[in-house]
């Protein structure tokens, strides 16, 4: 499983950015921390991005294991470009809403439980990482502080989504499909709240 030889290499970079992990201060999400820990716990700390990183996650999961890698390196690609992106542009307000229609989208995929042709699924995955990418402004960091921040968050998104992948992926019993019918339901639901909270 795709999921499972790259978990080894990523607690390997996990432990190599605890090392490098810097005092945080006011920029920081989480006070008393480094930046490192900081971005590793961002995509938990932020419902909008685990809601979506559970959807895809577990969307991924039903796919074949050739299907994974693309997926996975659109979700990435997205990511990196979009928290770069960040640099020189503030579109919080714009991805807060798109964060909330993509766990939508990703929801209604669970629920229907239908094959998507390979480019649209690929689509779907690089603009979830575009959006969280985007909506991972860091606060006035120097450029250094910034790429540290950044690297935790890419090593916390990648750690949920293969987690939840590989979780999905085992669950193949007809009841068990049925229940992640069932979380793709749910998904929908909390996207909808955070469309009307965003819109209200």
């Amino acid at each position: 499983m795709t999921g499972q030889r790259l978990f080894l290499p990523l607690l390997i970079l996990v432990g190599g950015g605890l090392g490098l992990a810097t005092p945080a201060d006011a920029h920081t999400s989480i006070s008393g921390v480094g930046l490192f820990p900081n971005g590793l716990l961002h995509p938990v700390a932020v419902p909008q991005h685990l809601l979506l990183l559970i959807g895809i996650g577990l969307w991924m999961g039903r796919r074949q294991d050739r299907q994974i890698p693309p997926l996975l390196a659109a979700l990435n690609a997205g990511l990196v470009v979009g928290y770069a992106a960040t640099i020189w542009i503030d579109l919080t307000q714009i991805t807060s809403l798109t964060l909330a229609a993509m766990t939508l989208i990703a929801g209604t995929l669970l629920a229907v439980n239908r094959p998507l042709p390979s480019l649209l699924n690929v689509s779907v995955f690089a603009l979830a990482g575009l959006c969280v990418g985007l909506d991972s402004k860091p606060e006035a960091l120097k450029a250094n502080e910034t790429l540290l921040l950044g690297f935790g968050i890419w090593i916390g998104v990648n750690i949920i989504a293969l987690n939840i992948m590989a979780l999905s992926a085992k669950l193949q019993h007809p009841i068990a499909v049925i229940g992640i019918r069932i979380a793709g339901s749910w998904l929908i639901a909390m996207s909808l709240i955070l469309l009307a909270f965003e819109l209200r």
